[in-house]
């Protein structure tokens, strides 16, 4: 079975990008570009959409809702 990988960013605060980028790792997210504007993060990555599923609630939970992601189109 194939699984389709699709490119996400998440905008986060620089406090919680340690604990991210971990988490993408564990699910084989390949992480390809990282931006900062005055703490202001944005990381780009592509992953599995599968792999995916509950990420961004994960994400909520572990940024106390301040970190976004999008589907990059």
């Amino acid at each position: 079975m194939s699984h389709s990988l699709v490119y996400f960013s998440v905008v986060t605060s620089e406090a919680y990008l340690g604990d991210i980028t971990a988490k993408l790792t564990s699910l084989g997210a390949s992480l390809n570009d990282l931006q900062n504007h005055d703490g202001v993060i944005r990381l780009t990555f592509r992953a599995s959409e599968t792999k995916m599923l509950g990420f961004e609630k994960w994400l909520s939970r572990a940024t106390d809702g301040i970190s976004k992601i999008h589907r990059c189109v």
